[in-house]
């Protein structure tokens, strides 16, 4: 296993003045506005392609499989950073990304929309999206200087949601005037900075090539036996993915059965709505950690998600006839929601990162979104399901239920291995 040096006080201070951080940020938030309107593109093909009575399960068949393949690719990342170097492994996944984005919306543009062409492209996808969730924050934290994993993840969230918004409302209205495919070509165009910002040399430490150790599995079981609380901040990522995560990735098929005239616009107001609220996370989270160590924070966060869920299904039984009223006060939940849902996943990383089960910050990132990227196909086909053959609001109330009971289940393994000693 590779062993990845601490950063000093003077490194971290060079990282902080340097302009790097803020170029890393700048083009991550070019990436993120190009991927908004790509994913929004792809979903409306899945439901438009998949018709009536097939669409949203057609948009959860892609987001599953993309997720199968993401969980594939996850606890190998860092056995590719000790092979190549996470500064090499960073720039191929940027590359991958930039051609694979690129070469479907060209198909898509001469005319191949259909349903296959989405499931043909998802295991890439898949691929690459391990490699960025990993490497992502990895990179962001270095250049940053280091620092609680938590904070960095925070930074990128609030950069994320805003460029995510932005690409939604943006996307939304041009998908609506433009033919199919012109979101996701532009998605890879617009991941070509941060490709070429991943060729320039940066200040970060390569990481040395490993000895012989052992399998992903094996380590990951290991850190995981010998840590409770990597096993509670790994539940919790587990229990966000699965039951929350899908309002928020199958937010167009959501659109479509709420708002079917015009779903692709209101799809898009929607994901901004949730993104404006990621882009909030970042105070909120400083806020909670003023008395509270993560896995706590992290708890409320999720209980949050739990109450808003049963709110935004309160707000498609009371205004089901009302569709303007509706999306209202949808879009003001959605505020709360992405803030308490980013918030969460930050805090729950962050404490396994923070929870020194014995492996750097790569492996330790591996393991809590390997079981989040294992429990996510699961929430999205369930989520499909349901959405697809009972109701928006039967899939709203069963998740609200189910993560209320999942993080008070989990309150007293959270107390037990997290203190609650203010902060500094």
């Amino acid at each position: 296993m590779s062993e990845v040096r601490d950063v000093t006080e003077a490194e971290a201070s060079q990282a902080h003045q340097s302009p790097l951080p803020w170029r890393f940020l700048g083009v991550l938030g070019i990436a993120v506005f190009g991927a908004a309107w790509g994913f929004l593109d792809i979903m409306a093909i899945a439901v438009v392609d998949g018709g009536e009575s097939e669409g949203t399960v057609y948009a959860g068949a892609y987001l599953a499989t993309t997720m199968v393949f993401t969980a594939l690719t996850v606890p190998q990342v860092s056995r590719a950073c000790d092979r190549l170097g996470d500064i090499a492994a960073f720039r191929l996944s940027k590359l991958g990304l930039v051609l694979a984005w690129g070469f479907a919306g060209i198909l898509m543009l001469q005319g191949f929309t259909d349903e296959w062409l989405l499931l043909v492209f998802a295991p890439f996808f898949g691929v690459l999206a391990g490699f960025s969730a990993v490497l992502n924050p990895l990179m962001a934290s270095r250049l940053m200087g280091g620092g609680e994993m938590s904070r960095v993840f925070a930074v990128m969230s609030a950069v994320a949601g805003a460029s995510w918004a932005v690409g939604a409302l943006m996307g939304g209205w041009i998908s609506s005037h433009v033919a199919q495919g012109w979101g996701v070509l532009a998605a890879g165009l617009a991941t070509i900075p941060f490709a070429l910002l991943s060729i320039r040399p940066t200040p970060t430490a390569e990481t040395a090539k490993p000895l012989a150790g052992p399998s992903p599995a094996v380590s990951t079981w290991q850190m995981l036996r010998s840590s409770p609380e990597l096993r509670t901040a790994v539940l919790l990522g587990a229990a966000l993915a699965c039951v929350v995560a899908p309002v928020v990735s199958l937010v167009v098929p959501i659109s479509d059965e709420l708002f079917h005239q015009n779903f692709i616009l209101t799809a898009g107001v929607m994901m901004a709505s949730l993104s404006v609220g990621e882009a909030m996370a970042a105070p909120l989270i400083k806020w909670l950690r003023r008395a509270r160590e993560d896995l706590p924070a992290a708890r409320i966060c999720g209980l949050g998600c739990g109450f808003l869920l049963l709110l935004f299904a309160a707000d498609v039984y009371a205004f089901g006839d009302r569709l303007v009223l509706e999306l209202i006060f949808w879009v003001i939940i959605s505020l709360a929601f992405g803030a308490c849902f980013y918030s969460a996943r930050a805090l729950s990383l962050g404490a396994a990162v923070s929870s020194g089960a014995g492996g750097d910050a790569s492996r330790m990132i591996s393991v809590f979104l390997f079981a989040a990227t294992v429990a996510a196909p699961l929430g999205v086909l369930g989520w499909s399901m349901a959405i697809e053959y009972l109701s928006v609001r039967h899939a709203l109330s069963a998740a609200a239920l189910s993560t209320l009971a999942v993080f008070v289940l989990l309150f007293r393994q959270t107390k037990a291995t997290s203190g609650q000693t203010p902060r500094s």
